[in-house]
């Protein structure tokens, strides 16, 4: 899939779908009190062995500064 691809499905594809497993009871109230700035930091990490094993509702989900995720990509890659 191309760049332009991608952009086309993210526009207009079933995102809903794509990311279900990642939702969690009232994540719609939850992420709308998010600061535009803001995004969660969901610990075990979504990729691990840990969070796989658990569901949403059994992660730890925080607020944090968008910044933070960013600078924290960073290291991890």
């Amino acid at each position: 899939m191309g760049y332009t691809d991608f952009l086309h499905w993210a526009m207009t594809g079933d995102i809903h779908t794509f990311y279900e497993t990642f939702f969690w009871k009232d994540w719609e109230k939850d992420v709308s009190k998010l600061k535009g700035d803001e995004m969660f930091a969901i610990y075990p990490f979504l990729w691990s062995k840990e969070a796989r094993e658990l569901t949403m509702d059994g992660c730890s989900k925080k607020p944090v500064p968008a910044l933070e995720i960013w600078e924290m990509s960073k290291k991890v890659v």
